[in-house]
């Protein structure tokens, strides 16, 4: 019954977190790599947007870097952990995007500027 519990905990946290980042600001749901760099093309340093991975539960953040390169970076959400979780040399976490999105992009959190779709699926 406890591992029960705590699987449907897991699988609860999994929910709220996509709830959020499909809710974030600067989602744009099932788009490349390729389509991501369109968009964000000759938009300003630290520009970001989110979207979908390869798998279910799986994302990326894409962002601009130094006017004209574009990183790309896979995330994930840690269910046991209830976390978000990605690794750059070692493993980050984070509970909320407000916070990781910045730890991701090495930046402040003001320096970090989401781009925002015009409409809304």
């Amino acid at each position: 019954m406890n591992t029960v519990r705590m699987e449907s905990s897991a699988l609860d946290f999994v929910q709220e977190k996509a709830d959020e980042i499909m809710n974030h600001l600067a989602w744009y749901g099932e788009l490349t790599g390729t389509e991501a760099e369109l968009v964000l093309r000759d938009k300003q340093d630290m520009t970001y947007l989110l979207r979908q991975g390869e798998k279910e539960g799986h994302y990326y953040l894409t962002y601009v870097k130094e006017g004209c390169s574009f990183t790309h970076i896979p995330f994930t959400v840690h269910p046991t952990l209830k976390q978000w979780f990605y690794r750059q040399g070692y493993p980050r976490f984070a509970t909320d995007l407000k916070v990781f999105v910045p730890e991701i992009m090495h930046a402040e959190e003001a320096d970090c500027i989401p781009l925002a779709r015009l409409v809304r699926e």
